[in-house]
């Protein structure tokens, strides 16, 4: 199975293998030949679209002087320009082909249970010159293997995957002890208070008279324990709000959503009008639409006399200044736009008052 949207299901459906080759080919994403790749996009799709793929991938020349002769130029016969983004789904449709249900893949990395087949997956990769890291890869006959960080044990059905540092790193919020809670599972709301640096003392008057910050906590774990309810239950802690309630967070969450000007790019970033002129008719047009549907979005919906507390965090979500703000993968809050992150962490505020 493909673990491209779900990277622990591939496993699941695993669960009961005794022999597993954990399989991870080195630089695969960069040793696959172009040829053959063209020739799987043929199968797939047409002539004309794989020879599309195909010059983009190696129909760019290149001048090297400290490497070739005066003149000449060199060009890819295998792997990608640096930065090419076709470079993941391209090794994904490689795997593809006659039926066979008993592996998980994800990229460069596979899992096999069955070790005819395991055998025959290594000779074309061979032919291919896609060579298998021995370092990194787990051949076992009693029931192990390691998939995208993801280690199990015992037939696959103990998962003895290490806990992400990074991950624990970003406890000091309330945003990234619930983004830890929901990726191992977190239900003990007194370990989830100890991973943010709660101790005894605080722990001790959990159940009284809670600071701040953990009661704050406290809301945001209803929502992992109770993800299908409605968001004025989750802050209403289980009971529904008052409408003075909502009509204070309804208030609160328009002002925080109201439309800012945008800032645009300044004209001596331009060398030539021409290039001023691309980025509009590309770039600029595209998000000149998502702001208009933002604005329509603001004023149909949010302006609403019955808006709900869902339809607000529900709007679109568009930039509002031309620079792009450097922001930790691992520091993302809910997959949220700042704005929305912002407002959910004000709505949680008034909820615990």
């Amino acid at each position: 199975m493909d673990g491209t949207f779900n990277q622990t299901k591939p496993l699941d459906l695993l669960v009961g293998s005794r022999v597993c080759f954990s399989f991870d080919p080195r630089s695969a994403t960069d040793r696959w030949p172009i040829v053959f790749l063209e020739r799987v996009v043929s199968k797939l799709f047409d002539q004309d679209f794989s020879e599309a793929v195909s010059f983009l991938l190696s129909g760019g020349e290149f001048d090297v002087p400290w490497v070739t002769t005066p003149g000449s130029t060199v060009r890819f016969l295998s792997g990608y320009l640096l930065g090419y983004l076709g470079a993941w789904p391209l090794s994904q449709l490689v795997y593809p082909g006659r039926v066979f249900t008993n592996y998980a893949v994800l990229g460069d990395d596979v899992v096999i249970a069955d070790e005819n087949v395991a055998t025959r997956y290594k000779e074309p990769l061979d032919l291919l010159q896609v060579v298998i890291s021995k370092d990194k890869s787990l051949i076992s006959r009693s029931g192990s293997a390691e998939f995208t960080n993801n280690f199990r044990v015992r037939d696959l059905t103990v998962d003895l995957s290490p806990v992400s540092i990074k991950a624990l790193l970003n406890t000091f919020h309330p945003y990234g002890l619930m983004a830890v809670a929901h990726l191992y599972s977190v239900r003990d709301f007194r370990l989830l208070c100890r991973l943010g640096g709660a101790g005894y003392r605080v722990l001790a008057r959990l159940d009284h008279r809670r600071p701040r910050r953990y009661s704050r906590l406290g809301v945001m774990g209803l929502k992992l324990l109770s993800p299908s309810y409605p968001l004025d239950f989750w802050l209403g802690k289980g009971r529904p709000l008052s409408p003075e309630a909502h009509g204070r967070l309804v208030r609160l969450l328009r002002a925080k959503l109201k439309p800012r000007e945008l800032v645009l790019p300044p004209d001596e970033l331009f060398e030539t009008e021409e290039s001023r002129d691309f980025l509009e008719y590309s770039l600029l047009y595209g998000w000149m639409r998502q702001w208009l549907n933002y604005l329509k979005w603001y004023h149909l919906t949010a302006l609403s006399p019955w808006v709900t507390l869902e339809e607000l965090f529900s709007g679109p979500v568009v930039s509002h200044s031309w620079r792009m703000v450097a922001v930790g993968e691992d520091l993302v809050r809910f997959s949220l736009e700042v704005v929305y992150r912002s407002a959910l962490l004000k709505c949680i505020n008034q909820a615990v008052k």
